[in-house]
């Protein structure tokens, strides 16, 4: 295969400002949504000193509270996540790096969890995200300023979604039934277990229209990456009436190719599971949410053969997921399931 140097645009940020990731769910998934409890929590705080930590982690955690009083959304006045088990809850996820080259000085994923049921198994539950947002920023050292910046924009985000599909306001709640056995998770379910086929999808973001070169590389991926999926005898799902019946079960992977000058690694691959699933607080409804996922980057430099590399890779993550929770039997039970 002839090396073939690929280059994308890459969108410039100017320091000392923040941008915001595309959602990864409907607005829709929030409405009628009670009784949320709230986590702000670090992933990696670095960029910060030891001593402000968890000064800085109690102003952002009193911020949120604040905004959706102010807002009128009912929350719970639980303070650990372990007690808000089994109930929506919104998690404010924090990074505050040290300055790299590679990676945005201040990262905040916002996520809404909540206990849900997969549309093609009432049997198989699990706690997702059913709606997800990200917000970052780059400077030369973390700011509370810059921090708070970022991290408003997430919270004002979802009190914006919130309120376009709840536009009344609503009593707050008490915490009274936190410890009640009635909201307690069952054991995890798995969300690949029971699988009959699935879809795949692969695609270079955020580029809507890729180049020439690139769209010859897609296509080259999605069929080197169907033939693993044949050689492991996972069906793949052509038409949108096998995909309907099935809950639509479709295996999104994008990458992303940075130039060399970018904070960005050079190959960043994400892979991610989406499923149809229905919320516990309201089965009637149904929404489409990633049920598994994995991320993986590449310094480079970019060529075909390394892009088709870490995708590979990221496939066979998915194909050893796939297999551990939908086991081949064995001969044995074979010969006994026919005598």
């Amino acid at each position: 295969m002839t090396k073939q140097i690929l280059t994308t645009s890459l969108l410039l940020l100017s320091l000392l400002t923040y941008a915001e990731a595309q959602n990864r769910s409907a607005t829709e998934t929030l409405e009628g949504l009670r009784e949320i409890g709230v986590v702000v929590k670090y992933a990696n705080a670095d960029g910060l000193e030891t001593a402000m930590q968890p000064t800085v982690l109690q102003m952002l955690k009193d911020r949120a509270k604040d905004g959706l009083k102010h807002a009128e959304i009912p929350f719970l006045q639980s303070k650990e996540e372990s007690d808000m088990l089994g109930r929506p809850r919104l998690v404010f996820t924090v990074t505050a790096n040290k300055p790299t080259d590679r990676a945005p000085t201040i990262v905040v994923e916002s996520s809404l969890y909540e206990r849900v049921r997969l549309w093609r198994d009432d049997t198989n539950e699990l706690e997702l995200a059913t709606w997800v947002q990200g917000g970052f920023g780059y400077a030369s050292r973390v700011t509370t300023e810059m921090l708070f910046q970022v991290f408003d924009g997430q919270l004002n985000r979802f009190i914006k979604d919130y309120r376009e599909v709840n536009p009344k306001p609503t009593l707050a709640v008490s915490d009274t039934t936190a410890s009640d056995p009635a909201v307690q998770l069952k054991e995890n379910g798995n969300s690949l277990q029971g699988l009959n086929g699935i879809d795949l999808f692969i695609w270079s973001g955020p580029s809507g229209s890729p180049a020439p070169p690139l769209a010859a590389l897609i296509k080259m991926l999605q069929s080197e990456a169907e033939k693993k999926f044949r050689q492991a005898g996972i069906p793949l799902l052509k038409y949108v009436r096998e995909t309907e019946a099935a809950g639509r079960p479709l295996l999104y992977v994008s990458f992303k190719l940075s130039q060399s000058n970018s904070h960005a690694a050079a190959i960043e691959i994400e892979g991610e599971f989406w499923q149809q699933v229905r919320p516990l607080r309201d089965l009637k409804k149904q929404t489409y949410a990633v049920t598994w996922e994995s991320h993986t980057n590449n310094g480079g430099p970019i060529t075909d053969e390394a892009v088709l590399q870490v995708v590979s890779d990221q496939i066979d993550e998915f194909i050893k997921a796939y297999s551990a929770a939908n086991p081949k039997p064995s001969a044995v039970s074979t010969v006994k399931a026919h005598e």
